[in-house]
């Protein structure tokens, strides 16, 4: 089994001028997992219970335009969030409208998974482009930027001490809240192996340490408190 040390990750750039084409490495697959398959059927359960809206999202600035004049470099973060997709997902299934701030292109693009090369040599990733005409604008260019980090064998990767802090309020018993939660930690305790670990505290409803650190072998006894 293979665990990706530095993940992958797309980001799209709206830049200036012409460049000559750059090559792009891999096609765009669609993730999945049973922990979206679950989250899917129950926010259509959601959706039929209470079809309100309530969620707010921080004000999104989309980022101005710059000159390479007067800016000629940029960064940008190699972290993966790809939530936006999912979420997103999640309004159009319910039928709902699309709140315009919680719409994030980066996470979007992060969602699918691309068959980009792996590094080579004592390189840390390698770095695969892709750049074209913008669809919306001539005179505008795209660049995506895609990063793939080394596959590290799981036997190869040091053991991991994970502790939980669990939110389980009133506010949390909502199908796609706390539920879902646990449904997605039962996919990781499957994963975990014998020298990780695994405890789980909560707050607010109640509060205290619910799972002592707990070893990755002992899926029964983490198994059996998420599902009560």
């Amino acid at each position: 089994m293979k665990k990706t040390l530095f993940f992958s990750a797309a980001f799209a750039m709206l830049i200036f001028a012409g460049c000559k084409h750059a090559s792009y490495n891999g096609e765009a697959a669609c993730t999945d997992s049973t922990a979206v398959e679950t989250s899917d059927a129950m926010n259509n359960e959601m959706a039929n219970a209470n079809p309100e809206n309530t969620e707010t999202y921080a004000e999104f600035i989309e980022n101005p335009f710059e000159s390479p004049k007067t800016a000629p470099l940029s960064t940008f973060s190699i972290d993966v969030d790809n939530a936006s997709y999912t979420n997103i997902r999640r309004f159009i299934n319910n039928g709902q409208a699309v709140p315009k701030d919680a719409v994030r292109i980066e996470e979007m693009l992060n969602f699918f998974k691309y068959k980009y090369p792996q590094p080579q040599d004592s390189h840390p990733f390698s770095i695969n482009t892709e750049y074209s005409e913008s669809p919306w604008n001539p005179k505008h260019k795209l660049l995506k930027i895609g990063l793939q980090g080394k596959d590290i064998a799981m036997d190869n990767l040091p053991a991991s001490n994970l502790v939980f802090l669990v939110d389980v309020s009133g506010s949390m018993s909502d199908a796609n809240k706390l539920p879902l939660l646990k449904e997605s930690m039962k996919v990781l305790v499957k994963e975990l192996r014998a020298k990780d670990k695994v405890s789980i505290v909560v707050y607010a409803g109640a509060a205290g340490v619910v799972l002592e650190p707990t070893s990755g072998d002992d899926k029964e006894k983490s198994w059996t408190l998420l599902t009560i």
